[in-house]
């Protein structure tokens, strides 16, 4: 027991030492606290990587604001538009990296082209494209894994 103190105290000690990190009192009990920053420019910068990303992999079957182009639309009844916000309903952003890891119908896989934080920043920027398309439905990340939200 008089060990776990010296560590706690060596550890408090070292991160003292750290810009940004501190102590927070919780439940009478110090703890060492750590400060965090968030970027907006860098949110930003991988919004605009998502959007890239879809615009050089996805565009051409999903369209530039998500609606599925007429000619698609008439082919594959099944094919829904990403700016929708059904599509999103109880789905995870965790579901939609899965369905562009495996791809799903007609979609070809991306494992292997897209790294999971280029699928990650397509999943973030396709569900920008409900609030694009003029929907005021706030898309709800949701946690049903299974759910397609290509195919309804």
């Amino acid at each position: 027991m008089r060990f776990m103190k010296v560590a706690a105290t060596v550890v408090a000690q070292k991160l003292s030492q750290v810009r940004g990190v501190g102590q927070v009192t919780v439940g009478g009990s110090s703890l060492p606290a750590v400060r965090v920053e968030l970027n907006p420019a860098a949110l930003n910068a991988q919004e605009a990587d998502g959007k890239a990303l879809y615009d050089t992999h996805c565009v051409k079957c999903h369209g530039q604001d998500g609606t599925t182009p007429t000619v698609l639309a008439a082919r594959f009844k099944n094919m829904r538009s990403l700016n929708d916000p059904a599509v999103y309903q109880g789905v995870s952003e965790d579901s939609t990296v899965v369905l562009l890891d495996n791809g799903v119908g007609i979609m070809k896989p991306y494992k292997g082209t897209l790294t999971h934080d280029e699928e990650v920043a397509i999943a973030r920027y396709i569900r920008t494209l409900v609030k694009s398309a003029g929907s005021a439905a706030a898309v709800s990340p949701g946690s049903a894994a299974g759910k397609d939200p290509l195919r309804g």
